[in-house]
């Protein structure tokens, strides 16, 4: 797939379209973890944006998909999606983020 048809994943991630981003993950088998514009992730770009349901469906895909999700994945500016979260005001998401860096012993 090229750079342009992979980016779709990203800004379905920014515009929380979460059964997008299940798609591309779940049928197309495209990495979760892969960079972007700005070296961000799917989980960076919907982090930043607040769109919960994209962080909880990138979440609930790594336990059961075993996807190896990494969130501590810095972007281009050495930024995680929680520096991103927590940049952009989206509380709700830094606590996401929060409980599974302690689900996965990372934090």
């Amino acid at each position: 797939m090229s750079d342009k048809v992979i980016q779709m994943m990203h800004t379905a991630a920014r515009k929380g379209l979460a059964p997008a981003v299940e798609f591309w993950i779940r049928e197309l088998q495209v990495d979760p973890n892969i960079k972007g514009r700005q070296g961000l992730t799917p989980l960076h770009f919907a982090a930043r944006s607040g769109k919960t349901q994209v962080v909880e469906l990138l979440f609930r895909l790594n336990d059961e998909l075993d996807l190896g999700l990494d969130i501590n994945q810095v972007d281009d500016r050495g930024k995680t999606a929680l520096d991103a979260a927590i940049a952009n005001g989206k509380g709700d998401i830094v606590e996401l983020i929060e409980a599974f860096f302690g689900q996965v012993a990372h934090y």
